[in-house]
């Protein structure tokens, strides 16, 4: 298999997850998509695939400790937290020059 794309959805219309991300990272697989049930899509491709999931767990962990900061505080409710998590690592893989990562949320 070389440069394909795997398209799945995600019914909760989050953003990719660590497992979905773990795929990206793979040797001939260009890009992961998960397509929401509310018409949201996220698209992410890897640039640094030996050091995608490293990565990740670090962003995971600052992203949790922040997304708590905002639900103690009252202005996100666990829900909404729990909605932007991976939204939130993802961006910052993005920024941190890891993976390429869009997303069109509803």
């Amino acid at each position: 298999m070389r440069d394909a794309i795997l398209v799945h959805n995600h019914p909760n219309s989050t953003s990719l997850s660590r497992a979905d991300l773990q795929l990206a990272g793979k040797s001939g697989l260009k890009a992961v998509v998960a397509v929401g049930h509310d018409g949201s899509q996220y698209i992410a491709s890897a640039i640094v695939r030996e050091r995608l999931l490293r990565y990740y767990d670090v962003a995971d962990r600052h992203a949790y400790t922040a997304i708590r900061g905002l639900i103690a505080s009252g202005h996100a409710s666990i829900a909404e937290a729990n909605r932007w998590h991976h939204h939130a690592v993802n961006k910052g893989l993005a920024r941190a020059g890891i993976m390429d990562y869009r997303a069109a949320a509803r």
